[in-house]
């Protein structure tokens, strides 16, 4: 992981080795939250906040696209593949392997998407 001054990922994060946050605008991940290894979470156009608890599975992909914050809940499980770009992302939400939530989506709480 590139050194990024603006970002702000809890202590306790397990930021794996080729896992990757990568764009322009800051980052902040909280508490317990793990990116498993080719993980890659993207503040392209605008800055991702990312609460506690989350499960970010290989080769998972999160992007920010919009000038808006990215707003991800607590107890999400993002599974092998999965590709997000929506701007909000409530709490305890499984996205199952490869599925994909397109720009402009808003996900609630405790939903199931999958591919």
């Amino acid at each position: 992981m590139a050194d990024r001054k603006d970002d702000k990922v809890d202590k306790s994060v397990l930021v794996t080795r080729r896992s990757m946050l990568e764009g322009s605008f800051p980052i902040e991940i909280g508490p317990n939250t793990i990116l498993h290894p080719e993980c890659r979470i993207h503040a392209h156009k605008g800055p991702i906040k990312i609460g506690s608890n989350n499960l970010f599975e290989e080769q998972s992909v999160i992007v920010n696209n919009t000038d808006q914050t990215m707003v991800i809940g607590d107890y999400n499980l993002v599974e092998v593949g999965a590709r997000i770009k929506a701007i909000s992302i409530g709490s305890r939400n499984v996205f199952e392997c490869k599925s994909s939530v397109a720009l402009g989506a808003a996900v609630g709480n405790d939903c199931v998407i999958g591919w």
